[in-house]
């Protein structure tokens, strides 16, 4: 204790150094100040400061309430300085170097200190805090000089707990409508009709349901196409709450519109497409036990302008069912999926026979001449039509079903393609070559049309089956002349 007293002595008493102390025009002035808001386990600073003062040192008195506050640390804000505060209330706060004037306090922030809230206190209890009878002392070698400092107190009622809600109360966009009405519960919502190509930002009116909470805006730099907006609000207690709006912004009028059909996902609610789902492959099959009366599918287009593909569910028959889903481009090209649902018969105590004559590879034929007015027709080799269905595509749109196609005007030009697909039993799936039409009527070359299975399929296993079929069919023709010359010559006078 001696020790501590020591500096303070000899500020106020000692005069070694040649100083003065000079007065302000204006008054001291003390200050205590800390934080707005205070809570039930927080830790209390409070900051202690005089203007219009040059000085050395400092003495006074702190009190505050003990009940409900510890106190835990003090510190000076200028290194040089300490700052000390005895058992009894009194401080000291004096320069480490007493004798040099440029370490001299000058006004400011002189120091702080820093209480823990003892757990009994509770929300609205006073905190209090009071700085009396300070003294600030120069020591210089004329004599001593002593300012009397005026006396300065903290009141800090404890706030409640700080607030979770992050709610938004009013939400609007200037000149926008959006679904479904607005509600701080409903988190998602969407811009139906989307906005036009000069809209690169939404102007959003937002009134938040807690004083202070705050929000920010994310994803408002429009871009073309589908953009989602996000309003993330951060409640009083850091915890966080989003609303999203989705809106498309229109495609730039200067550049054309997209004639993409394609899907980005086919999804089923029951059973496997097969093959599995590509974007560029518009057949598939799936099987599906016996008794399934119903199948959920949804798609989405791959381009973003195509337009939106409602969910849909399908009531289904025993064996085959064949479902189609239509994607419309932004320019209304129309590109169709189509999935070959079998349901299975029912089991009897043996593996049911589904018949099906498409074979797992053949060759797409096309007959007759690329030219408007005639009449082409696609088949596959040595297999039965009633086995397969054709369809027939103009630019990649479908314009046709049915094995025979006449070609017109709107053909004129243009790039048309057959595809076949089995009936029942999904086994096959095959495109022709693109075929350009003109008015010169050249004919088609059988060679020129190959088809592209789907399913992969083990070539050697085929291989060796049509090299058996073909063995035996050479054997049965041979067979077959034997036995009509033997006829002829037993019919000869």
């Amino acid at each position: 204790m001696v020790k501590k007293l020591i500096p303070l002595l000899f500020i106020l008493i000692l005069s070694v150094l040649s100083a003065s102390y000079t007065y302000a025009d204006e008054s001291p002035e003390a200050k205590l100040r800390g934080p707005e808001i205070l809570r039930v386990d927080d830790t209390l600073t409070v900051v202690y400061s005089v203007n219009n003062i040059e000085c050395s040192g400092f003495q006074g008195t702190v009190s505050y309430n003990k009940d409900l506050m510890l106190l835990s640390d003090a510190k000076a804000f200028d290194n040089s300085w300490n700052v000390e505060v005895m058992p009894n209330g009194m401080f000291l706060a004096y320069s480490k170097t007493p004798t040099d004037s440029e370490s001299f306090f000058k006004g400011g922030d002189l120091f702080c200190l820093t209480f823990t809230i003892k757990s009994a206190a509770k929300t609205d209890d006073a905190l209090t805090l009071d700085i009396t009878s300070v003294i600030a002392a120069t020591v210089t070698p004329n004599g001593d000089s002593e300012v009397p400092i005026g006396d300065t107190s903290y009141v800090k009622r404890i706030d409640p707990p700080a607030s979770s809600d992050a709610n938004i109360t009013e939400l609007s966009i200037m000149g926008i409508s959006f679904s479904p009405a607005f509600s701080p519960d409903v988190t998602e919502y969407t811009i139906p009709i989307g906005v036009d190509y000069t809209v690169n930002s939404l102007k959003f009116n937002i009134v938040l349901s807690h004083q202070k909470a705050s929000y920010e805006i994310i994803g408002n730099e429009l871009s073309v196409g589908n953009n989602t907006v996000t309003i993330k609000v951060k409640a009083e207690d850091g915890s966080e709450k989003e609303y999203t709006v989705k809106v498309k912004r229109a495609h730039d009028p200067s550049k054309p519109l997209s004639n993409d059909t394609r899907l980005s996902s086919l999804s089923i609610s029951a059973g496997t497409l097969s093959p599995a789902f590509s974007p560029d492959i518009r057949q598939y099959a799936v099987y599906l036990p016996h008794g399934t009366e119903l199948l959920d599918v949804s798609a989405l287009p791959l381009n973003e302008f195509a337009s939106d593909i409602a969910p849909m569910t399908y009531t289904l028959k025993e064996g085959n069912n064949t479902i189609r889903v239509t994607c419309i481009a932004e320019d209304s090209s129309k590109g169709e999926y189509i999935i070959n649902v079998y349901v299975m018969p029912e089991y009897l105590g043996f593996i049911p026979e589904i018949n099906n004559k498409i074979p797992l590879s053949s060759t797409v034929l096309i007959d007759g001449v690329l030219n408007v007015g005639q009449t082409i027709k696609a088949s596959l080799a040595d297999t039965d039509e009633s086995a397969y269905t054709v369809f027939w595509y103009r630019q990649g749109e479908k314009v046709s079903e049915g094995a025979l196609y006449t070609l017109t005007d709107s053909d004129l030009n243009t790039v048309i393609h057959a595809e076949i697909i089995g009936i029942g039993n999904y086994s096959g799936y095959f495109v022709s070559e693109k075929m350009y039409v003109n008015s010169d009527g050249i004919a088609i070359d059988l060679d020129d049309y190959v088809s592209t299975p789907v399913k992969t399929i083990n070539m050697g296993y085929t291989v060796m089956w049509v090299t058996i079929s073909a063995a035996l069919f050479l054997a049965i023709g041979f067979l077959a002349g034997n036995v009509k010359k033997k006829q002829s010559d037993n019919n000869q006078p």
